[in-house]
């Protein structure tokens, strides 16, 4: 064998072992990140608790949208982790995907996060249940004033359709503080 045909062979190898590391990479990647996150959380809610002093209107607002950053970092590398799962999946079963949205994309109004992890589920789902060889389609359309996105497989459940809208006038709901918040020393994860 040539030279070149030793090095080339090597490569193929190097690439086919840093694929199969990926997944405890991008495990170990999110735990790491989840700790970190899960300290940034109990520090946000005891600020919030005051267990350290006052918080005055301009802190409360800070922290309220530091708190919310957090849960649309938890969500992204919640996303991350799944996405890393289904990939090999994808590939070891040698599954087509296609997908077919609007050039212009669809505009919701919703919780970004939580329309993500719908979208995520659905792929989810199709990739465990399609069997190897098979075919997924992800479709995204606007039907009426309505986002229509559906997950379309070759495998047992032919396809799951979801619909996503929200009137113009709907007012966002608000949700009643709780009563009242056990009182931590530490926050969680420390």
């Amino acid at each position: 064998m040539s030279r070149t045909g030793c090095s080339e062979n090597r490569l193929v190898e190097d690439l086919k072992s840093l694929d199969a590391a990926r997944p405890g990479f991008f495990a170990a990647v999110s735990h790491e990140l989840r700790s970190l996150l899960t300290s940034i959380e109990g520090y946000v809610e005891m600020l919030k608790d005051e267990v350290a002093g006052a918080v005055n209107l301009v802190q409360g607002t800070m922290l309220a949208t530091v708190e919310r950053c957090a849960a649309r970092l938890r969500s992204l590398i919640d996303e991350v982790f799944m996405l890393s799962k289904l990939r090999p999946e994808v590939a070891v079963k040698e599954l087509t995907l296609a997908v077919a949205c609007p050039g212009d994309g669809l505009i919701v109004a919703g919780d970004a996060g939580q329309l993500d992890r719908v979208l995520v589920n659905l792929v989810s789902n199709a990739v465990n249940f399609t069997p190897g060889g098979g075919r997924i389609e992800v479709t995204g359309a606007a039907e009426g004033g309505v986002a229509v996105v559906a997950v379309q497989d070759s495998g047992p459940r032919s396809w799951c359709e979801s619909r996503w809208s929200r009137p113009p006038t709907a007012a966002p709901t608000a949700r009643p503080a709780p009563a009242s918040r056990p009182e931590r020393a530490r926050p969680p994860g420390l």
